[in-house]
């Protein structure tokens, strides 16, 4: 995946890899929304983990996705990490 990405598109790609991977419907995620209100249990945040590395060819920590983050901070969280990898 492109590491140029914008914010928009990864909010989009967020929202369709989500909702495919818990099968809930898009409508139901919102940037407001935390991982754990849209029903992902310990596997599931695993799974999306995984999901999101190999999406943007990103490196996350499995404590990330513990935080129970927001779709907007986790969404933001990647495009930091985009930015740091297009520096390097």
């Amino acid at each position: 995946m492109k590491k140029d990405i914008n914010y928009e598109k990864i909010m989009q790609i967020t929202v369709d890899k989500i909702s495919n991977l818990l099968e809930i419907d898009k409508s139901v995620i919102k940037p407001e929304s935390a991982m754990g209100d849209l029903g992902a249990d310990s596997l599931d945040q695993v799974e999306i983990l995984m999901e999101f590395e190999k999406a943007f060819n990103i490196n996350m920590t499995q404590e990330f996705i513990s935080y129970n983050l927001t779709i907007e901070e986790f969404c933001k969280h990647i495009k930091k990490m985009l930015l740091q990898n297009n520096n390097e």
